[in-house]
């Protein structure tokens, strides 16, 4: 439906670089939506590869007007999270070439379109889609991590977990780095540098280490006693049950009491859960 959505906006017809880009999706998984589509005389491919709507398509015009991408939806939803906790929200998109940072939102109204920020597919980051993807994507993703052998059976628990609580959060390693990007200041410095190293070879080693050294997603975050959160992440489903997109709570807490930790992941389920029936999606 989304597919189709973005085709009826650009009648004179789109390519699976500039579907998949528009959509946040990967171009595989475009490409193949596009074949059944063909297929189904839904959706024309020309000579010179642009799709455009088959002679199938007009029935289904009034129910691809009433779908939103994750993208749209989110820049309704998660506004309002920031406002209501005080704490920046990140959409991010989880894709096999890594995940992309889309859009951020600042409690104080501003946003800011990323644009193509990757992290690296490689555990600790996209934990909260990966956790319903297949045994060998999960076996690749964790030796990407380069974690070693408690670290991985650390990881392999949180991947459970996240399954049957639909959200996870980040603990910080080191008390002083606590909060790092946490004000729109520091954030926004954050982005900049990324955006401005995004081309460097050796960028996904440096996040990496970065993950090791600064938090790393815990397994005590719903423990009785206070510590410290770097963000809590929430999945959001796409239209087969299968997560494609993460909404992230930039929160920056010291000593933070098993109440308010619970409280936030509360709010952050339940704006991905938001976003995830909006957009069309399954949650599984």
């Amino acid at each position: 439906m989304h597919v189709l959505r973005r085709l009826s906006a650009n009648p004179e017809g789109l390519t699976l670089t500039e579907i998949s880009s528009d959509l946040g999706i990967a171009q595989a998984t475009c490409s193949s939506i596009l074949t059944e589509l063909v297929s189904a005389r839904v959706v024309e491919r020309s000579p010179d590869k642009r799709y455009s709507f088959g002679s199938a398509a007009l029935s289904l015009l009034d129910a691809v007007a009433d779908q939103a991408t994750p993208v749209d939806v989110a820049a309704r939803v998660l506004p309002s999270l920031s406002s209501r906790t005080n704490m920046p929200t990140v959409l991010t998109r989880v894709a096999p070439e890594g995940i992309e940072l889309l859009e951020v939102w600042w409690p104080d109204g501003r946003s800011r379109s990323v644009g193509r920020i990757m992290l690296p597919f490689a555990a600790p980051y996209g934990l909260s889609a990966v956790a319903w993807m297949s045994r060998s994507r999960v076996a690749s993703w964790l030796e990407a991590g380069q974690a070693d052998d408690a670290a991985t059976a650390d990881l392999r628990r949180l991947l459970r977990t996240v399954r049957r609580d639909r959200v996870f959060g980040w603990t910080a390693r080191d008390a002083r780095l606590t909060g790092a990007f946490a004000t729109p200041e520091r954030l926004d410095d954050w982005l900049t540098v990324l955006a401005r190293r995004s081309s460097e070879p050796e960028l996904p080693a440096a996040l990496l280490r970065h993950a090791r050294v600064a938090g790393i997603p815990g397994p005590d975050f719903k423990s009785s006693r206070r510590i410290d959160v770097e963000a809590i992440v929430a999945p959001v489903f796409g239209c087969r049950g299968v997560p494609h997109h993460q909404v992230e709570l930039f929160c920056g807490m010291s000593d933070a009491t098993r109440a308010r930790r619970m409280h936030l992941a509360d709010l952050v389920r339940d704006a991905a859960r938001e976003v995830t029936l909006r957009s069309g999606g399954t949650p599984a």
